[in-house]
């Protein structure tokens, strides 16, 4: 397989004599890694506990599309690890005429397998569009449920 490829991961041993990975397939067959091909394991923890590589989820999301307009990046905090970063043009909800740039982050948590990761975005963009939506449903042209106002998403008493 190609280098920093993702993969689905059920369970995977570590050698020690070459930092090699092996990993057992969801068919039952066992595949060997070299260091190189994107599966990290951390040390000490439990043989499901491989995580994809940031390289091996840029190359995944590269073959994913959204919506015209919306881009999906991985970017990378150097405190905070990895996130997604999705970029949308859309109509202004205050001012329909006009169109405004979105630019939502989200740091991603260590995934494991392949389907996890498309799981995760699946989530985010769905909770985005969940947003917008609540931003286009009006009463007498007043948000019926405001994403923006604190009192209604709970941060204030």
């Amino acid at each position: 397989m190609s280098r920093g490829r993702a993969y689905e991961v059920r369970s995977c041993r570590v050698y020690k004599h070459d930092g090699s990975v092996h990993v057992m397939q969801d068919d039952g067959t066992t595949k060997h890694y070299l260091p190189e091909a994107g599966v990290r394991v951390l040390r000490g923890r439990s043989m499901n506990d491989a995580r994809m590589s940031v390289q091996a989820m840029r190359e995944h999301l590269a073959r994913v599309s959204y919506q015209p307009g919306c881009r999906l990046e991985i970017r990378e905090c150097p405190f905070e690890g990895p996130y997604l970063w999705i970029v949308a043009t859309t109509q202004d909800t205050t001012n329909p005429d006009t169109t405004i740039d979105l630019g939502v982050q989200t740091f991603i948590p260590p995934m494991r397998t392949l389907g996890q990761f498309n799981d995760f975005i699946e989530h985010r963009l769905r909770r985005l569009a969940v947003h917008e939506h609540l931003e286009w449903l009006r009463l007498d042209g007043e948000p019926l449920y405001d994403p923006h106002d604190p009192v209604w998403r709970g941060e204030t008493a």
